[in-house]
């Protein structure tokens, strides 16, 4: 759309500079909520390695156990296999929760960036220097020759 005016030419730059701002919102808006997903999952994961150091299993090591006890192994080592195949367990499922979780919010500071990165350049945009505009920088130009 041509403009003529002054007026009408700082109207369509807002309306441009409005709809990229809208624009990057959105995109920022659709990354966090797909982030989402993987900080629930990863924070189930991590519950679950909480849940099955803490006790939920406990019947089922007692079982495990009884049956090494019942191949002929000492009680004592039983209960030690049992403790450490408990413990690479909840292990596991922590490093798979927090490998989720890193992911996660790396997204979120690229969205933290994209959002900034939109917000300098908006501000850029209402600088003149930044804009090419020789009268208003202090550098010399082809029009305005170094001064001393």
């Amino acid at each position: 759309m041509a403009t003529n005016t002054l007026g009408g030419a700082a109207a369509e730059a807002l309306r441009e500079v409005s709809a990229l701002y809208r624009t990057t919102a959105e995109l920022a808006k659709a990354e966090l909520s797909r982030t989402g997903v993987n900080l629930g999952l990863g924070l189930a994961l991590i519950t679950g390695a909480v849940a099955a150091v803490a006790g939920i299993v406990p019947l089922l090591v007692l079982a495990f156990v009884w049956g090494l006890v019942a191949l002929g192994i000492w009680p004592w080592a039983a209960y030690l296999i049992a403790a450490g195949v408990v413990l690479l367990a909840g292990a596991g499922l922590a490093v798979a929760g927090r490998s989720l979780l890193k992911r996660a919010t790396a997204a979120v500071g690229r969205a933290t960036a994209l959002i900034k990165g939109s917000l300098d350049a908006l501000k850029a945009e209402g600088d003149p220097a930044d804009a090419g505009d020789p009268a208003a920088s202090d550098t010399p130009g082809p029009d305005r020759p170094p001064e001393g």
